[in-house]
Formats: C-alpha cells, structure tokens, sequence
C-alpha cells in the first residue's frame, strides 16, 4: 500500500500526530510519502527515515500575534486563495506523487477531497478541527474562503476525531478515536537531565512564540521548591529560567512537568492529557481553535483556564492555585495512531473495487 500524507504547514503539533501513524505503517510494510514544507526540518527528526518527503507548501498559514491570529494580515496572506488553491489541486492532481498513492492521509488538507474525486482514490482525514469551521469563526471577511473549503470537505471518504475536536458530530462519516501521542521517556530520567529534585515542582512553559512569554518571564525571578523551564531556545531573560532546547522531544519534558503552561494548542493538549499532567491554558483573543480547546477541557475539567492579563497580574499566586485546585488527571487512552492504523487499512481494503 502507498500512502500519501498531506500536512498543514501551521505548528508541528500536526507532524508529530501524523508521524505516529506513518511511522507505524512503515513498520507494517507500507510505502510512505509525507508532503509539507515548513515544518520539513522538523518531520526529519521524527519520521522513519525510509519515510520519503514530498517537499510542497499545503496552502494554508496564520499570521500569529501577540494575542493570537493577526486577522488583518492573515486575510491579505490569503488574497486570491481559492484560486491557488485550484492551481494547487490542478498541480498535484499531475504529479506523480500523488498519481502513484493508493491512499492519501491528511491532518486536514481540505484541498485532498477534491484531489480524491479527480484521481478516484480513498481520503481518510485524522483532525481534530477544520480549517473551515476556523476560518468562519476568525472573522466573517473568510466566509467565501471557508464556503469553498467546506465543499472541499465533501470528497473526504472518512474522519478521524481524537478526543476534544470541534464539531466532529457534523460529519455522518466519522469516527471517534483515543489520543494520538508519542510514548515519552521515563519521568525520573528527564527530571535527571534537567536536575530537578524529588521534591521540587517543575513548571514547563510550552508552546507559541517566545515573545509571548517574555513579560511573564520578567516577573518570575523564581519561586521557592519550583523549577520554572521554558520550551524554547531563544529566550535570553532571566537566569533564573531554565531553558528546555530540544523542540523534538517536547512529550518528554511534558510527561516529566507537574504543571505546564501554554496557550491552549492541541498538541500540548493532548500531551497533558496522555500523561496526566497539570495544564493552565492562558488564553489567547482572535483564535477560535484555543478558544474552543479551553472551553472544552475547562468543562471537563482537565485544565485551568486563565487569561493571559490575569496571569501577568499576578504569576505567583495562579501557580499556586494550579497546583492546588482538584483536576480530573487520570491518564486518558492515547492507541489512536493504532487506532487509525486499523481504519486506513479497512478503508483501503474495502475501497479496492470502488477505487481500483
């Protein structure tokens, strides 16, 4: 079986899900291609190495901010969008790559449903958003755009929802699956390395660019029995800060956190989740996918919810808080790259005769 997967170019949390399953397959004997472009040194460090990658930009990027997406300038990124976008799929619908597929995987590349009409090949969609459901919450000015985008969703033969994703219930065709994360290394060896005592709390920033942090940073100047790390190899304030440098085993330092900060991305989400690990989500205006991840895991209560204003006023004391307020932390299922496995094999076996 050859296996394409479409990768949205916007934060690695999407490369590390779908390495998970690709890399499995490749395991099982399957032929592999992974398409991205921005994300290309990253997918280096965590896929197979037999894993061939298709290197091509998948069309859709946020213009990050401060304070999340910059819509103004994520609206002019996307000038004429629909029309490359159709560029785009006349391109690929030509290449090689994707003529010799059997089957093609996407995060979510709503563009591959219409590839999948045109070249009469099966598409499994593992997500836990889509970018048209995003793109119509951002702003009403992306209407046309996520319009089009949500026909494009129409020739996507199956989905794949971990737990937490928005709206899966509109999809007659999906399928709820369990978490999908990379097994960490042991916990006491990681505290270890960063030379964190037994009875010290680790608290790991994670996530988002580094300047976000940085006015929260200046007011940690440390805190007693508590180690603060950030995950990122840029930040150059405060001694005090321990810097965390290898952005490719960011699970590890998750699994090996009593409390992690970040901005609400799946990816830490899922992570936190997985390993049963403290989570305050400071959240972020002007993005919806956050937005709704912290609505959702605040109402579950798997994690505390703060504003990023409030935090600033006073760090100390919501640390605190965090680490005393009653979670719902018990180890949440995390097979589903297995999971997925099964579904793309049962799709592909069942869609032979229809898409031979």
């Amino acid at each position: 079986m050859n296996c394409l997967f479409l990768i949205s170019d916007e934060g690695s949390g999407h490369t590390v899900r779908q390495s998970c399953i690709a890399n499995e397959l490749i395991r099982r004997g399957a032929n592999v291609v992974f398409q991205c472009k921005d994300p290309v040194h990253f997918a280096k460090k965590v896929l197979d190495s037999r894993i061939k990658i298709h290197e091509r930009f998948n069309l859709i990027r946020l213009i990050k901010q401060k304070e999340g997406v910059n819509i103004d300038e994520t609206y002019k990124f996307f000038n004429d969008y629909i029309k490359k976008s159709k560029e785009w799929i006349n391109n690929n619908v030509k290449s090689t790559v994707f003529q010799n597929t059997d089957l093609i995987v996407t995060d979510i590349v709503e563009e591959s449903g219409i590839i999948a009409k045109k070249l009469n090949k099966p598409v499994i969609a593992i997500t836990h958003f889509t970018w048209h459901w995003l793109l119509k919450e951002l702003d009403p000015k992306f209407t046309e755009i996520a319009e089009y985008l949500e026909d494009c969703l129409s020739g996507i033969t199956r989905f794949l929802f971990p737990p937490f994703s928005k709206h899966s219930e509109r999809f007659p065709n999906a399928t709820p699956i369990n978490l999908i994360v990379r097994k960490p290394r042991s916990r006491p060896i990681v505290r270890k390395e960063l030379k964190v005592q037994d009875d010290e709390i680790m608290v790991l920033f994670s996530g988002g660019l580094t300047s976000v942090w940085n006015e929260a940073f200046s007011l940690l100047n440390g805190i007693k029995n508590k180690e603060i790390f950030l995950f990122s190899n840029r930040y150059m304030g405060s001694q005090k800060i321990k810097i965390v440098d290898n952005p490719f085993n960011l699970h590890d330092y998750i699994n090996a956190s009593d409390l992690v900060v970040s901005r609400g991305g799946f990816g830490t989400i899922s992570e936190t989740l997985a390993f049963g690990v403290r989570h305050l989500i400071l959240l972020e205006k002007n993005h919806p996918e956050a937005i709704e991840n912290a609505r959702l895991l605040k109402s579950a209560n798997r994690a505390i919810v703060k504003s990023l204003k409030d935090f600033l006023s006073d760090p100390y004391g919501i640390i605190e808080e965090c680490l005393e307020t009653r979670l719902e932390l018990s180890q949440m299922e995390c097979n589903g790259h297995l999971q997925a496995i099964d579904k793309i094999y049962e799709l592909y076996n069942s869609t032979k005769v229809l898409f031979p």
